[in-house]
């Protein structure tokens, strides 16, 4: 673990090998340790199912920007406390100690489980989905 020799001539016995070896390790370590616990989810239609009542700009933008930007917090928040890592969110969010500890991990966990949720409810028109908004919808053209 030592990064500095006591000399000040360069060390001879690490060949450019070894080097890019180590180098290549440090990465794929550093690339583990790092790897996200929560992913965002696919949604179960495509950006454009749910028109009119969502337009796909508004759905795509939701799912890729706001809900991933939730994931993507939990995740820097986590890989900074080892010990949290391994918690589902459902452990997180109904963890009493890092609801009132740690609000900002609790919201952000509670968001991403929060979106899940919501994608599910929804169904495109050909799928049972719109309901009275549909009717509403349909009305107003």
């Amino acid at each position: 673990k030592r990064l500095l020799t006591t000399t000040t001539q360069p060390r001879k016995d690490l060949t450019t090998m070894t080097i890019l070896r180590r180098a290549i390790l440090f990465l794929v370590a550093f690339a583990s340790a790092s790897a996200a616990p929560f992913e965002l989810p696919e949604l179960p239609y495509k950006y454009d199912a749910l028109q009119p009542i969502i337009g796909e700009k508004t759905l795509r933008t939701h799912h890729t920007k706001h809900h991933a930007k939730y994931v993507s917090t939990v995740n820097t928040i986590l890989s900074r406390d080892e010990s949290k890592i391994s918690l589902t969110l459902e452990q997180i969010i109904q963890s009493k100690g890092i609801r009132e500890n740690n609000p900002f991990r609790f919201n952000n966990a509670a968001q991403i489980w929060n979106h899940s949720f919501y994608w599910k409810c929804m169904a495109p028109p050909n799928e049972g989905g719109g309901g009275c908004l549909m009717k509403k919808a349909s009305s107003q053209t």
